[in-house]
């Protein structure tokens, strides 16, 4: 059986990540998590994660932004990005692994501005790409 904590309401950090379920596997992102320190957070899981909020589904990323920050009282935004992201087309999209970082800071970034117009410059962001394609996770702080 599952136990669900009524009691606690509020929680560290809301993060927003890809859907993809190798962020996932083996409790990668979840151990990242608590190695800096966050141990209670918000999860929002969709394709391509800070893409989302340059495109149509902005306003439903921002919303589920906004619910955590009302409900659970987060005041800091994980935004991470994977290599090999699906959402862009995969590692094969770009000609070289320097380009497909570049895009993902461009991007990561442009979602930080996006959550800043949006909350003010006192939340937050951190932008965080995994890497996991040399079998061990490697985590670029953006």
């Amino acid at each position: 059986m599952i136990k669900f904590d009524t009691s606690k309401h509020k929680c560290q950090a809301c993060v927003i990540c890809c859907m993809d379920f190798r962020i996932y596997k083996d409790a990668t992102l979840h151990f990242y998590l608590m190695d800096v320190g966050i141990e209670d957070y918000d999860l929002i899981a969709i394709p391509g994660a800070g893409k989302a909020l340059l495109g149509k589904h902005a306003e439903f990323v921002l919303d589920a932004i906004r619910i955590s920050m009302e409900l659970h009282e987060s005041r800091e935004i994980f935004l991470i990005h994977h290599i090999d992201c699906g959402a862009y087309g995969g590692s094969k999209a770009f000609v070289s692994k320097d380009a497909e970082i570049g895009k993902h800071k461009y991007e990561m970034e442009a979602a930080k501005q996006a959550i800043i117009a949006k909350f003010g410059s006192d939340v937050s962001v951190k932008k965080i790409l995994l890497d996991e394609s040399q079998s061990s996770l490697n985590v670029i702080v953006m």
